[in-house]
């Protein structure tokens, strides 16, 4: 049996699994395709599902939170008034946060934040 040291497969079993390795690759691309599609589309942001898709990025902009949340949106003329919160803290003030997004340009500013 050979072994290579870039790999956690045998070289043996890797080459017995050829049909294998083509769901393998065409699944791996086919979840690829689903991270890249959270992208939001352009400004300006006229529905409700716009904003929400900005929030969320957002929230989730350096790592997804571990828990769900919970999204409130209030058109407010100019821009989207958006209060984020986990499921599991409904009904308490701690750990919300609010922000507003411009309709016209799609900037998402931090209002400010409940602990």
């Amino acid at each position: 049996m050979i072994h290579s040291f870039d790999r956690l497969i045998p070289l043996d079993v890797w080459h017995g699994m050829k049909p294998l390795r083509w769901v393998f690759i065409v699944t791996s691309l086919l979840c690829g395709q689903q991270v890249s599609a959270r992208e939001c589309p352009a400004p300006p942001v006229a529905k409700a599902d716009h904003a929400l898709c900005l929030a969320r990025q957002y929230a989730e902009k350096r790592t997804p939170p571990s828990w769900e949340l919970e999204y409130r949106l209030k058109d407010e003329g100019s821009y989207w008034f958006v209060h984020y919160v986990p499921k599991a803290s409904i009904g308490r003030p701690d750990a919300a946060v609010d922000l507003r997004i411009d309709k016209s340009s799609g900037q998402v500013t931090f209002v400010r934040g409940y602990r």
